[in-house]
């Protein structure tokens, strides 16, 4: 996982994401109707987290809710990254 280190906004939903995880960032934007992508952000901000898998590529994500609680900014900021494997970098053992 590379870092995060490129912005987009979708829906107003602020989206950080690392070159890697560009494909990703195509699937929310293009590919999933508004309401199931705002039901994804929606399940990251209360769980904290959220996964999904771009089924035409292949490829799994996790999009992350960073909650904000600055007194300037009322929005939250969320970071997207693809998970490579179930284990989720535990190691070869999962643990």
């Amino acid at each position: 996982m590379d870092e995060a280190n490129r912005h987009i906004s979708i829906d107003s939903f602020s989206l950080h994401y690392g070159d890697t995880d560009y494909d990703g960032v195509e699937f929310l934007r293009d590919r999933l109707d508004a309401e199931k992508r705002k039901a994804l952000f929606a399940e990251a901000k209360a769980k904290g987290y959220t996964n999904f898998e771009d089924p035409s590529r292949r490829k799994k994500y996790t999009l992350i809710c960073h909650e904000n609680r600055s007194v300037l900014s009322e929005r939250d900021e969320y970071t997207i990254v693809e998970r490579k494997d179930e284990t989720h970098g535990l190691g070869i053992l999962g643990i």
